[in-house]
């Protein structure tokens, strides 16, 4: 479907697959994420062939930071 800042998604057989891609910040949940998130969501929501989202991430981690300092 489409490659975002902080993340990507990709869609197949009814399942959304999202991969966090930020593995070098510890994919961190910011307001890049947010606005990324937010619209990948709307995106997907109109899609009425979907039967699951999976959420996957690049790198050891899924997440290990909010950065409060960037919270929208």
């Amino acid at each position: 479907m489409n490659d975002n800042q902080s993340c990507s998604v990709r869609l197949a057989d009814g399942i959304a697959d999202i991969t966090l891609c930020q593995p070098d910040r510890g994919n961190p949940f910011d307001l890049t994420f947010n606005t990324d998130i937010s619209s990948i969501a709307a995106e997907i929501h109109e899609n009425p062939d979907l039967r699951c989202v999976a959420l996957d991430a690049q790198g050891k981690y899924l997440h290990t930071v909010a950065i409060p300092s960037r919270r929208p």
